[in-house]
């Protein structure tokens, strides 16, 4: 059974030198008359093709049909006329050669499925990847020469920040909300209590993550990481690192909050050395977590534990 033929042509309103879709496609008849012999084709042709090549609507029908099998060889006058995109344009090639599908190129006179086109390809690919990686690091030393100057490599900055001229400044407007949630979270609220006072006093409705992750950010004591390192002259500085570290700790102790609500299953022992059972009640609504004692039948309110540890200093040992 003889293959079918796709001719892809291709233009944008952007390329004023390249050659248009009536040239294009004389050149890939001429070639299909003189060396393929045969009629047996189909043309697939952007007359406004967009940069994302999966955005071309007859891009996406040859593709369907080099997937389905009813087409086998691909002709065009450049791998240009696909993408300039070099990522999308090695994901076009992997997707023909997965599916047996032939690429000639009339100018650029490459046949995909010819030892020297493979060769010729394998070497277009290298070189894209090389180029690809070597844009990659040009922008990665762009970037750490703006942080070497003090300049915000980022776009969009964390709550309590913005930009001036390429620095990174306190926002007045939105930096009480920051220390308001900091200040919360010391007084051993939970994440979602923090959510509710903010809503309340600020009238600005964060989500759970949100403030979770500002909680954990450590741009808001003038550290910001960037490749692994550390530079400390992006932010200045809008929490004292004392008040971070003890949010940090408090953040750390709640999450250890099992399915069933206990921070200390099995870790609670009473005077008398039993380990105390976990119990709860319910009252207005809100649910009260406690450690009892079997032997004893005393117990302990889970909320009491958690005072004690955060702000009851340790006695030293007689």
């Amino acid at each position: 059974m003889e293959n079918k033929i796709g001719v892809y042509c291709s233009v944008s309103k952007y390329e004023e030198d390249a050659l248009d879709i009536v040239t294009q496609n004389e050149i890939i008849q001429k070639y299909i008359v003189e060396e393929i012999h045969t009629d047996n084709y189909k043309i697939y042709i952007d007359d406004d093709r967009l940069s994302d090549c999966h955005q071309n609507i007859n891009f996406r029908k040859m593709l369907l049909d080099i997937k389905n099998g009813s087409i086998k060889t691909v002709i065009l006058t450049s791998l240009d006329r696909i993408t300039y995109n070099l990522t999308q344009l090695i994901d076009f090639m992997s997707i023909c050669e997965k599916n047996s599908c032939d690429i000639i190129t009339v100018i650029d006179n490459l046949h995909f499925q010819s030892n020297i086109g493979r060769l010729k390809l394998q070497w277009m690919n290298e070189i894209m990847m090389w180029c690809s990686k070597g844009k990659q690091e040009e922008s990665n030393r762009g970037l750490i020469k703006k942080i070497e100057k003090g300049q915000c490599p980022i776009g969009k900055l964390p709550l309590g920040y913005k930009k001036s001229n390429d620095y990174v400044v306190i926002d007045e407007t939105t930096s009480n909300v920051v220390i308001d949630i900091f200040d919360y979270a010391c007084e051993g609220m939970l994440i979602d209590d923090i959510r509710i006072e903010i809503k309340v006093k600020r009238r600005l409705d964060l989500s759970y993550n949100t403030i979770r992750s500002i909680l954990q950010n450590k741009i808001y004591i003038g550290e910001f990481y960037y490749k692994g390192k550390l530079y400390k002259n992006i932010a200045p500085p809008l929490i004292e690192k004392k008040k971070f570290e003890k949010a940090e700790m408090i953040l750390r102790l709640r999450t250890r909050e099992t399915v069933d609500g206990y921070y200390f299953k099995n870790k609670i022992r009473c005077k008398c050395g039993t380990i105390c059972s976990c119990s709860s009640t319910l009252k207005s609504d809100k649910k009260y977590f406690y450690y009892k004692c079997s032997a004893c039948h005393k117990r302990i309110n889970q909320d009491k534990i958690i005072t004690c540890l955060l702000y009851t200093s340790p006695s030293p040992r007689d």
